[in-house]
């Protein structure tokens, strides 16, 4: 198996980061700006990819439904 890309890395680290000190996972928008992408579906791309990789879980119709595997 393919490990995470480096900006997959990054995002991981912010939504584990975030998690611990919020006790909640990032929006997308929050997840946007923290890697300057521009979208909001380049977000959603990222996250599908890093899903179909086991490194989190979504949980889609959940507000902050991000889970870190």
């Amino acid at each position: 198996m393919i490990g995470p890309t480096e900006k997959q890395q990054r995002c991981l680290r912010y939504i584990q980061k975030f998690i611990a000190e919020y006790e909640r996972s990032p929006t997308l928008r929050q997840i946007k700006d923290h890697l300057g992408l521009k979208s909001h579906t380049s977000v959603w791309h990222m996250l599908r990819r890093m899903e179909d990789r086991k490194l989190i879980k979504i949980h889609v119709g959940k507000a902050n439904g991000i889970e870190v595997i």
